[in-house]
């Protein structure tokens, strides 16, 4: 099972309002970090 290891919350661009969030996660098969990028109102 994957593992969120933090959330940041952010605004896309420069003079945006677009609500964002990139999570960082391991757990997954290749042992590796990953990093996602979620959209939340998309």
């Amino acid at each position: 099972m994957a593992e969120v290891r933090a959330r940041v919350q952010l605004n896309v661009g420069q003079h945006s309002h677009i609500p964002a969030e990139i999570v960082s996660f391991s757990g997954l098969q290749d042992g590796q970090e990953h990093v996602a990028l979620i959209f939340n109102q998309a």
